[in-house]
């Protein structure tokens, strides 16, 4: 799940990468808020109506920024855990 989130060039909700990270949402908000201040991701707020009730939902992006420097991390990661299993 986390993979799919981070490779969709489309906009996820705030709530659906909460429960897939498994965190609170004051945790993800403030990483969230680094990644912004980075160029990394964009935050987006939109009105929702489910039934008779209307509310703000959150939606996450990456920017084209994002996804190079998490494509780069996650190849170094996999460079640190073929090298560990060879040794």
């Amino acid at each position: 799940m986390r993979a799919v989130l981070v490779a969709s060039a489309s906009p996820v909700r705030f709530s659906k990468v909460q429960t897939a990270l498994g965190i609170t949402d004051s945790h993800l908000s403030k990483n969230v808020g680094v990644l912004l201040d980075a160029g990394y991701a964009d935050q987006s707020k939109h009105s929702a109506q489910e039934g008779a009730r209307s509310h703000s939902v959150t939606m996450l992006a990456l920017t084209s920024e994002g996804r190079t420097a998490y494509r780069g991390h996650a190849a170094w990661l996999e460079h640190l855990t073929r090298a560990r299993a060879q040794s």
